[in-house]
């Protein structure tokens, strides 16, 4: 569940979403949907929560963040099973902002990464 602050947030980083668009890269609304459909994004800035707004953001804008994560165990396994699907690191990230509505694997608790790995290893045997 969102906190009325988390929710701010995600309004207002719809709008400043839509303006960049608008102002700096000349897209009309349609033609942001259809970027952030081929950037993986979906096509509904509504669906996208806090993390992945800050994700498209910053895709859209050109900045790359590289997290400076601490990793156990657990994560260069989810790590192993990701390039064991041919994903990226930055796929990766975006998966689990997605899925969990966390930025990084130091906000992942032990619980949501066993999930994950979880999730990755069925995806994998369905390869």
């Amino acid at each position: 569940m969102n906190t009325s602050r988390q929710i701010e947030k995600e309004k207002k980083l719809r709008r400043e979403i839509i303006l960049l668009a608008k102002n700096d890269l000349h897209l009309s609304v349609d033609d942001l949907h259809s970027k952030m459909h081929t950037l993986g994004f979906g096509s509904s800035l509504r669906k996208l929560n806090l993390s992945l707004l800050v994700h498209l953001k910053n895709r859209l804008q050109g900045i790359m963040i590289k997290p400076n994560d601490t990793m156990d165990n657990q994560s260069q396994y989810i790590c192993s099973l990701a390039i064991s699907l041919g994903w990226s690191r930055e796929q990766l990230y975006l998966f689990f902002a997605g899925k969990f509505n966390k930025s990084e694997f130091r906000y992942l608790s032990s619980n949501e990464k066993g999930a994950l790995i979880h999730i990755l290893k069925q995806m994998r045997s369905k390869k």
